[in-house]
């Protein structure tokens, strides 16, 4: 998923690069079930003529998610739970890097059960100390897909039941789906 960034200070200097980030959150909800991508944005100066394309929308501020990149933040997160990590929960923020930008997920969300999108900017804290207010103005263009990749996974379930003949029954069944498979909706 890609799309276009541009931001700029309102007050010319007021605002310096990577001082306010923009964040888009998914999920089946965005309280609890979610990933968030959180990108530091760099600032246009005001006086950048219209005719520079990547002054107007610089490079750096592309929001370029690659969605096995966030599937495997969440998957670390659960690999370290049940390694034992006390201080990783699922009702906590669990956050990785990617490059610049900022991979975050809470809750148990799924990529395939997405019902929601929020775009949103952040002015955040930075070394404990409590932000100076920041006037900017930030658009965003062309929200789209691309690269999508059309290999299937695959499932399989299994059960086997046996009888012990008067002692009792013994079942044990069990799943598995691989990423890539699902149903349509």
């Amino acid at each position: 998923m890609k799309m276009f960034v541009h931001a700029e200070s309102i007050v010319d200097g007021q605002v310096k690069d990577n001082e306010v980030t923009l964040f888009l959150r998914f999920g089946s909800d965005l309280t609890d079930n979610y990933y968030e991508y959180e990108v530091p944005l760099k600032i246009t100066p005001w006086y950048t003529s219209i005719t520079d394309e990547y002054g107007i929308w610089p490079e750096s501020n592309m929001v370029e998610i690659d969605f096995q990149k966030v599937v495997n933040v969440k998957s670390n997160r659960n690999t370290a739970m049940a390694n034992g990590n006390k201080e990783i929960r699922t009702n906590r923020i669990y956050m990785e890097m990617d490059g610049k930008n900022y991979i975050k997920v809470l809750g148990n969300p799924t990529i395939s059960e997405v019902r929601s999108m929020m775009i949103g900017i952040r002015n955040p804290i930075h070394d404990g100390e409590v932000p100076e207010d920041k006037s900017v103005i930030v658009w965003v263009n062309e929200l789209r897909m691309t690269d999508l990749n059309s290999n299937g996974g695959y499932a399989a379930t299994g059960r086997v039941e046996t009888i012990l003949a008067d002692l009792g029954r013994v079942s044990v069944a069990g799943s598995y789906s691989s990423s890539g498979y699902g149903s349509l909706e």
